[in-house]
């Protein structure tokens, strides 16, 4: 069962968060929601087993989401190269009418693209993705050797994780009190968590409950920290060099001592959302990816439609 062996950034357990991502994004009608809580408490589903009428109303409920893409809920692509990340149940997606990029041309000049398509605002990668791949002048953009082979795969049949260690915790605790000279040079070790909005393989309502809830309020690691709440669940922005003003995602931050930090730094834990994107964000979102991880790594603040 995926909620069994699901292991996401300390133990988020129960299929609730990945039921409530759907109703919270219009998948399924709140007629269904309230079915699925007369047969489940909020509490049973926050938990790895459930009753068998519990049980059966889940399998409903998921029954009539019917198809959708593991990796971003709005993915209309029809010919997907990695057939392996089709949805937890193995429903194949609803791809049908969809042209793809397998149409466009390889080499590096394409003058004669035809314009993105408006049902997805990017080109299906199709098989196309591999022949990229192995231009070289895409492998040296991307530092990867010219002669290395590509070994394809996902986490899907057949190939479970193997984990070796339940919750990362303790990893990120060290980092953001570090004071090991052969890391990073004795000083802390700022730590983002973001995600995709639209991502139903990991949602954005385990990743808040992982982070928000397991670590910062209920975990012994988190409260072995000084964290101080800097920013509140806001609205950030495409506003870096004058691009535009357009909301990207949410975040909220916090920052490790009692002292805290100026608004102007990026905060030392943060919990970011990428609005519309899926799970590979500088894929699906790569404007919004890069005023990210330009604010990170320049510890500067992401701007805000408020004062964060």
């Amino acid at each position: 069962d995926v909620y069994k062996r699901q292991v996401l950034c300390g133990g988020a357990q129960g299929p609730f968060n990945s039921l409530f991502f759907f109703y919270g994004h219009g998948q399924a009608s709140t007629e269904m929601w309230n079915e699925l809580l007369s047969k489940c408490t909020v509490a049973e589903l926050h938990q790895r087993s459930q009753t068998a009428m519990c049980t059966a109303a889940i399998k409903v409920y998921e029954a009539r989401l019917g198809n959708y893409y593991e990796y971003n809920l709005y993915d209309q692509c029809e010919d997907d190269p990695f057939q392996a990340t089709l949805n937890s149940k193995a429903i194949a997606p609803a791809r049908r009418g969809m042209r793809t990029a397998s149409s466009l041309r390889v080499a590096d000049d394409i003058p004669t693209a035809p314009k993105v398509p408006a049902f997805n605002g990017y080109w299906c990668d199709g098989m196309v993705w591999f022949d990229y791949f192995k231009k070289p002048s895409v492998r040296s953009a991307v530092y990867v050797p010219l002669n290395s082979s590509f070994y394809n795969a996902d986490d899907g049949k057949g190939m479970p994780y193997v984990y070796n260690t339940a919750t990362i915790f303790p990893t990120v605790t060290a980092l953001l009190g570090n004071t090991d000279p052969r890391i990073n040079q004795g000083r802390p070790v700022k730590f983002m968590a973001y995600v995709g909005d639209a991502d139903p393989g990991v949602d954005m309502f385990s990743v808040q409950e992982a982070w928000f809830v397991a670590f910062v309020q209920g975990s012994a690691f988190g409260k072995s920290l000084p964290l101080t709440r800097t920013n509140i669940w806001n609205n950030w922005l495409l506003g870096f060099n004058n691009i535009t003003t357009q909301g990207a995602g949410y975040a909220a931050g916090w920052a490790v001592g009692t002292k805290g930090a100026t608004s102007a730094q990026f905060p030392d834990l943060s919990v970011t959302t990428v609005r519309g994107s899926g799970h590979m964000v500088p894929e699906y979102k790569p404007l919004a990816a890069y005023v990210l991880f330009d604010s990170f790594f320049n510890n500067r603040n992401l701007p805000y439609a408020s004062s964060p």
